[in-house]
């Protein structure tokens, strides 16, 4: 944030934010840096190892491990790991933000609810996500952006559970541009 984004002197930065933080979670070996699933890569493609497993495609195969082998309780996991390192890491990011005079929104995580890998699990999850988000923006007096009950149900603007089609993703970006039209200017 510092060395990227803000030596670029924005207005305003815009944290969408969750569900890779979510997903830690659900890991039993969670740690709170997360390095039980990022790996650390400074950008350079000879730093590739490639995966063997569901990651092996894409961007991941760079900057994530494998999933443990061993099968675990999801639920105990998420339960255990709890939000208080997503907590700290928004909060890090938005008092660094307003430390250097730019307005930090948060953005509420909206997911197609009825999809076949929207588990019980991963929506109580998202949901505590999204309720941290609200907290932190409160707190710091940062804008939050609610997308969920403006957003439309169904499968007609998702890929899959969490990745908007194009449809989806346009409407997500006029909802989000009109709450910074509304709660920034």
């Amino acid at each position: 944030l510092v060395f990227r984004v803000l030596e670029w002197q924005p207005d305003a930065i815009l944290v969408y934010d969750n569900v890779n933080d979510y997903r830690v979670r659900t890991y039993a070996n969670f740690d709170n840096a997360y390095f039980h699933w990022r790996r650390v890569w400074a950008g350079f493609a000879g730093e590739f190892r490639p995966a063997k497993d569901d990651m092996a495609d894409g961007i991941n195969a760079f900057i994530q491990q494998a999933a443990p082998k061993e099968k675990s309780d999801k639920a105990a996991n998420v339960k255990r790991a709890g939000t208080w390192a997503f907590r700290r890491n928004v909060t890090s990011m938005v008092a660094i933000a307003q430390a250097f005079g730019v307005k930090p929104v948060l953005v509420g995580f909206v997911c197609h609810r009825q999809d076949q890998y929207a588990d019980e699990v991963f929506l109580a999850g998202v949901d505590e996500q999204n309720d941290v988000l609200r907290d932190v923006a409160k707190v710091r007096g940062a804008l939050y952006v609610d997308l969920a009950p403006q957003y439309p149900t169904g499968g007609a603007y998702w890929v899959d559970a969490v990745h908007n089609n194009a449809a989806g993703a346009k409407i997500k970006a006029r909802l989000i541009a009109d709450a910074l039209l509304a709660g920034l200017l």
